[in-house]
């Protein structure tokens, strides 16, 4: 097999004692590639390839930037979500004080940290994109605003004085 000038091959082929030769010419659609690129100058293969290289790094660097403005956002609902329960680990915290100290002080302190439980919530809420997110927040509004329905009656039980133990079992289930 031999391949001469323009791309064509001549094969011989034997089969016993006779041999056989036969010129093999490529498709003009092949001729057509091979002399596109024998015939460019050299600058444009490599404005050819510079172009290429250019638009694969466009590329990559829009994945890239796609991808960090997802971790962004992943990163500001965690925080949102982070700054929701460290407001009800306080207004348990004020909850607790209320039960053992019997101020007023810590009644006010709650109801304010179940209101910014609520407000971040409801803020939180438009930031989501999924329907499960949102969903989710709905409950969370509605738990915080069960639990304080039911610690607005232990505070009246607890700063009135008159905290029976059966009295306070019963609301604590409840919560």
């Amino acid at each position: 097999l031999q391949v001469g000038r323009l791309g064509a091959y001549n094969a011989t082929i034997q089969h016993g004692k006779r041999s056989l030769k036969k010129t093999i010419y490529p498709s003009n659609s092949q001729l057509k590639g091979e002399l596109v690129l024998k015939n460019s100058k050299i600058s444009t293969k490599i404005f050819a390839i510079v172009t290429l290289l250019l638009l694969l790094l466009v590329l990559v660097g829009y994945s890239g930037h796609l991808g960090l403005a997802n971790v962004v956002d992943r990163a500001g609902s965690s925080d949102e979500v982070q700054s929701i329960v460290n407001n009800l680990l306080e207004a348990r915290r004020h909850e607790k004080n209320l039960i053992i100290r019997t101020e007023s002080v810590y009644r006010d302190n709650t109801l304010k940290a179940i209101d910014e439980v609520k407000r971040q919530a409801k803020e939180s809420k438009g930031h989501f994109k999924s329907e499960n997110d949102k969903k989710l927040l709905d409950e969370v509004i509605s738990s915080v605003t069960d639990y304080e329905t039911t610690f607005r009656k232990l505070s009246e039980v607890v700063l009135a004085g008159n905290a029976q133990k059966s009295t306070l079992e019963e609301l604590d289930k409840t919560m």
